[in-house]
């Protein structure tokens, strides 16, 4: 296989999606620098949400889709798919045929579903690439695609994605060598090993750096919007890895901690109420989970609070024939105040109490094995920039090891698959993450 220009990373999460480029030759897109979106809508995102519409002949991605989505479907065409990736992995034999449901009813073929993703997001990594490289004629044989997978997946689901990629034109059947499946915790890990110190969260003065003396493990936690992604393993000599013990994980990812929010909220108003907002009031509704994500952030957890929006209100009276003000009176953990719904620090946090117990129990299970030896944990993904999140992993494992967690986690994964792709034994038919340099 000849050594391609490029190497182009496809993180395509549950929750948010993204790419990434590497060049492997001087002078070829130079220029380059990691896209971000979201910049007509006032956002700035190293990714974009996973989510896709079918407008007739038209298909939009990321925000636009949800742009799109949330102006109405008068004329019945439009079809809108999200969190679909979670299907996948809940999926017991999953069939190249099987059908996906869209969010405003509906089915499709999940293949097809993917593809269109995936090609979404291969044209739009393209045009990018010209954009900056304008002089430099590509072919496709010039580029290698890396795309990345949970590492709990079974070979059923990576072999599903491989042929998405192929119906997405990634790739062809006369030259398979030019995707590579990357595992999700193992980029990252890529990632991680080529911060610098300061690098990294809390890194105590910039001190602190993912030691590569030979022997040392670490234990490497993918915090995405759907998993729990988790891996082992230990430098070798020469600076290559080896994975010792079975990857692990579950499905208590971040979107687990917003689904609280939202049965919350319903629970409040009553089902009645709460459906018939959010089915009229999409935009509204996602930009209370845009904030929501915002405040899951924060440094410090002072809760969360948003304005309660108009139309809610109005539902509310129109059904209950009283306010929201009165409506939250008594409600513990969440309180009306100058026309904001108030979430408080304490009922915030227990939205997190399934995943963060789920996850704890799973890496205490891996730490007490006596031959596991773990130096370091690597907290990535999107939903390890939680603070709440962070500071649990600190109070359960700091007296066991030490916690490292990049300061842009969200773009671990599709940075470091770049790099896993471009690393001369990193083939596609061999085992991942076993005996591989860095």
């Amino acid at each position: 296989m000849a050594t391609s220009l490029l190497h182009i990373s496809i993180d395509f999460g549950t929750a948010y999606s993204g790419y990434s480029v590497k060049c492997n030759t001087t002078g070829v897109v130079k220029n380059y620098r990691d896209v971000t979106w979201g910049h007509e809508y006032g956002i700035r995102s190293c990714k974009t949400p996973t989510c896709i519409l079918f407008d007739g002949n038209e298909v939009h991605f990321g925000y636009a889709a949800m742009q799109k989505f949330n102006e109405g479907f008068p004329d019945g065409k439009k079809t809108f798919f999200q969190d679909f990736k979670m299907q996948l992995y809940r999926n017991e034999g999953i069939q190249m045929n099987m059908d996906i449901s869209a969010v405003n009813g509906g089915k499709m073929k999940a293949i097809t579903v993917i593809s269109e993703c995936l090609r979404y997001l291969k044209n739009h990594a393209l045009k990018t690439v010209k954009n900056v490289s304008a002089s430099v004629e590509l072919q496709d044989s010039d580029i290698t695609w890396v795309l990345t997978v949970p590492a709990i997946w079974d070979d059923a689901a990576k072999q599903f994605m491989r042929h998405a990629a192929k119906q997405a034109g990634l790739v062809t059947d006369s030259d398979p060598e030019r995707l590579i499946l990357a595992l999700e915790p193992e980029a990252a890990a890529i990632y991680c090993k080529e911060l610098p110190s300061d690098g990294f969260v809390g890194g105590e003065g910039g001190t602190l750096k993912l030691d590569q003396v030979p022997g040392t493990q670490f234990i490497t936690v993918d915090c995405g919007g759907g998993t729990i992604d988790i891996t082992v393993h230990e430098v070798l000599e020469g600076g290559f890895l080896k994975q010792v013990d079975q990857a692990s994980g579950n499905g208590q990812g971040g979107q687990n901690i917003d689904r609280q929010l939202v049965e919350l909220l319903q629970k409040i108003c009553g089902s009645k109420c709460w459906d018939e907002y959010v089915k009229q009031n999409a935009e509204e509704f996602q930009w209370i989970m845009y904030t929501f994500a915002s405040a899951k952030c924060a440094e410090v957890n002072t809760g969360f609070k948003f304005a309660c929006p108009y139309n809610l209100n109005e539902i509310v009276k129109k059904h209950k024939g009283y306010s929201m003000e009165t409506l939250l009176k008594g409600d513990h953990g969440v309180s009306w105040r100058r026309g904001q719904i108030v979430i408080s620090p304490e009922k915030l946090k227990s939205f997190y109490d399934k995943s963060l117990s789920a996850t704890a129990e799973l890496l205490h299970d891996i730490m007490r094995k006596p031959r596991l030896h773990i130096k370091y944990m690597l907290l990535v993904g999107g939903y390890a920039m939680s603070k709440i999140l962070q500071n649990f992993m600190k109070e359960e494992f700091a007296s066991q090891c030490t916690i490292l967690c990049p300061q842009h986690s969200q773009q671990a994964v599709m940075v470091g698959a770049a790099a896993f792709g471009s690393r001369p034994q990193g083939g596609p038919q061999q085992p991942a993450a076993f005996a591989r340099p860095y």
